[in-house]
């Protein structure tokens, strides 16, 4: 009986077009637990005591926690650095963003778990 792994991998996995193989972005293999909590607490606001779904902050948020590394180059030729503003800032209709949504979301199917009779 072979040996299984209760945590998620840590290895980065490249995405990157073949047109343009020296520009690439590195995600996380998998959401961990801790990450999607992340998630879902930073698509809630609470004010007066009541709470409301961000739904717009989806993809931004998902964004910060699945890359972990890029080399993207500016229009000067010069390396882009990683943060939350330059990832906002991503044209979501880019070959190479809308590859990384792709396999982000291949790699973590919402909505096929329950945990406590709530499906995430």
């Amino acid at each position: 009986m072979g040996t299984q792994s209760h945590f998620v991998a840590r290895e980065p996995v490249r995405i990157s077009l073949p047109e343009d193989p020296e520009q690439w972005i590195a995600i996380k293999p998998k959401l961990s637990v801790g990450d999607r909590n992340a998630l879902y607490t930073a698509m809630v606001a609470i004010e007066d005591n009541k709470s409301e779904i961000q739904v717009g902050r989806y993809l931004s948020v998902l964004l910060e926690i699945s890359i972990v590394d890029w080399h993207l180059l500016g229009e000067d030729g010069q390396g882009i650095p990683i943060n939350r503003a330059i990832i906002a800032e991503f044209d979501p209709d880019d070959p190479l963003i809308e590859a990384v949504q792709e396999e982000v979301a291949k790699r973590n199917p919402f909505g096929k778990k329950k945990a406590a009779g709530v499906t995430i």
